[in-house]
């Protein structure tokens, strides 16, 4: 197997001379590799694997998903792609693979056994899961790019953490859950010595106003009373209010209701 950069892209120019791509095409692709020989010169990277380059993609392209990618970035990934397949199998995929979330060092490590845990034993959906990990790939770069344990994730370096992730309101309140969730099982498996989960800074964030569960005799009289009788659907509505207002029926018995002999 190819490990050297230089001899790998060498390989992926002589095939793509040999399926005659076009100029542009190419121009784009090499410049895929260049953006990663930079990138593996930084960190001082000699040789280059399949955790390498989805390291890569996973920092450069922040967790995106194909089709939200620009045309830069699909053929970006496009060609980190191509080095991954010629290297394991002497050819290019024939087809773009989804975004996968690479996890590194130890770290890494408990995150994976932690989806697994929710996977197998709590056995929550897929959706549920997809969510989770990707908030936790973030955790686990900032984490081992930092050096940092989970044992010493004070509130300072779980408020740099989120802060630097540029996420709205909705989903630093996600990315909390989540971290809240997966500090209180590190603790509660042994992983860790302290429960670091008490660290992780409360959010005022609220999805939506919460509706109130009564209402005052006066409120129901003032909702009934601004209801327009004259026409066929407001007096629909007035009945519909009023059932529920003065006999307590529950939403399905006011839409099961029908007029009979």
């Amino acid at each position: 197997m190819i490990t050297d950069i230089n001899e790998l892209i060498e390989c992926c120019e002589r095939e793509m001379s040999a399926r005659e791509y076009h100029g542009r095409h190419r121009e784009m692709i090499r410049s895929g590799w260049a953006d990663l020989m930079k990138w593996m010169e930084e960190r001082n990277y000699g040789c280059f694997n399949e955790e390498i380059g989805n390291c890569f993609c996973n920092e450069i392209l922040q967790g995106q998903q194909f089709k939200e990618m620009n045309d830069k970035d699909k053929k970006r990934f496009r060609s980190i792609r191509m080095l991954i397949t010629y290297q394991k199998d002497g050819d290019f995929e024939f087809r773009f693979m989804s975004k996968t979330y690479v996890f590194f060092g130890q770290t890494g490590h408990i995150i994976q056994g932690y989806l697994k845990y929710l996977c197998d034993i709590a056995a929550l959906k897929e959706n549920t899961i997809s969510n989770k990990r990707f908030y936790l790939w973030r955790l686990n770069s900032y984490l081992e790019e930092r050096q940092f344990g989970l044992d010493n994730l004070a509130p300072e370096a779980i408020m740099d953490f989120l802060g630097a992730q540029n996420f709205t309101l909705s989903m630093i309140h996600n990315c909390s859950t989540t971290l809240r969730l997966f500090l209180q099982y590190a603790f509660d498996a042994g992983i860790t010595a302290h429960d670091c989960s008490i660290n992780v800074p409360p959010d005022n964030y609220k999805n939506q106003s919460k509706l109130p569960s009564t209402y005052e005799e006066d409120e129901i009289r003032r909702i009934l009373s601004i209801i327009d009788r004259n026409s066929t659907i407001g007096k629909r509505d007035y009945l519909i209010i009023l059932l529920a207002a003065e006999y307590g029926w529950r939403a399905s018995d006011i839409v099961n209701f029908k007029f009979g002999k």
